[in-house]
C-alpha cells in the first residue's frame, strides 16, 4: 500500500532547495553592484535561476520517488506480512473506521460516494445480468470512488485529529517489518525515512486576530 505522491515528496525537496537559494543569495548580483544591476539582466539571471532549481529539484524529486517505488516494491511481501498479524490488521481497520466516519460526518458528498460504491457491488455480484460495456462502466466508476476514497483518506490522515496515531501505527509496523526481515533492516529504515519526511500533518488554520469564532 503506498500512501504518500509524488507531490508530497516534491514538496519537501522544493521546500529545501528554495531554503538554499534563500540562504545562498541570487548569483545574478555577480559582477554588479546591486543598485547598478540593469532591470534585463536581473530579470534574466532570476529567471535562469529559477529554471535551474526547478529542474534540479525535479532530478531530486524523480530519484527520490524512484527510490521510494523500489524500496515499496521490494518490501512489499514484507509489509503485507506485517499487515497480516491479526493486531495490526485490527489497529489498521479501526484507524480506517474513524478516519472515514470523520470524513463522511461532514461531507454529503463522501456519502454519496459510500452508497454509491454499495450499490456497485451490489450490481457486479451478479455480473450475468449486466453488458460488457456496463461492467466496464461500473469498474470505471468503482475505480474512481476508490482514487477519491484514498485522496481523502490520505488528507484526513494528516490532519491533527489522526497524525499522531498514524505515525504511531506506521512506527509500530515498521518494527513488526524489522522483526520478519532481519537482513533488510537498513532499506526498512529508509523506507520509513522516506515517508517520514513526506509525511506533512496538516495544521488547522490559526485564529485571525480580533475575529471571534463561528458557533
Amino acid at each position: 500500500m503506498e500512501w504518500y505522491s509524488k507531490f508530497l515528496v516534491a514538496a519537501l525537496v522544493l521546500g529545501a532547495v528554495s531554503a538554499s537559494a534563500a540562504a545562498c543569495g541570487r548569483s545574478e548580483n555577480v559582477g554588479w553592484a546591486g543598485r547598478d544591476i540593469p532591470d534585463s539582466v536581473a530579470a534574466h539571471g532570476a529567471a535562469v535561476e529559477s529554471l535551474i532549481e526547478a529542474r534540479t529539484a525535479e532530478a531530486e524529486v524523480d530519484a527520490v520517488a524512484q527510490e521510494y517505488q523500489q524500496l515499496s516494491r521490494s518490501l512489499q511481501q514484507v509489509q503485507m506480512q506485517a499487515l497480516a498479524d491479526p493486531e495490526f490488521g485490527r489497529r489498521w481497520n479501526e484507524l480506517l473506521s474513524d478516519v472515514d466516519a470523520a470524513i463522511l460526518a461532514r461531507s454529503a458528498f463522501h456519502r454519496g460516494l459510500r452508497d454509491r460504491r454499495v450499490e456497485i457491488e451490489r450490481l457486479m455480484q451478479r455480473p450475468d445480468t449486466l453488458s460488457a460495456e456496463r461492467q466496464e462502466q461500473l469498474a470505471q466508476n468503482y475505480r474512481n470512488i476508490q482514487l477519491e476514497t484514498a485522496r481523502v483518506r490520505n488528507e484526513e490522515l494528516r490532519k491533527s485529529a489522526f497524525a499522531d496515531r498514524y505515525l504511531e501505527f506506521q512506527r509500530a509496523l515498521f518494527d513488526k517489518m524489522r522483526q520478519l526481515a532481519p537482513s533488510r533492516i537498513a532499506d526498512i529504515d529508509r523506507l520509513l525515512e522516506i515517508e517520514e519526511q513526506a509525511f506533512v500533518p496538516l495544521e488547522p488554520n490559526p485564529p485571525v486576530p480580533g475575529m471571534q469564532p463561528i458557533r
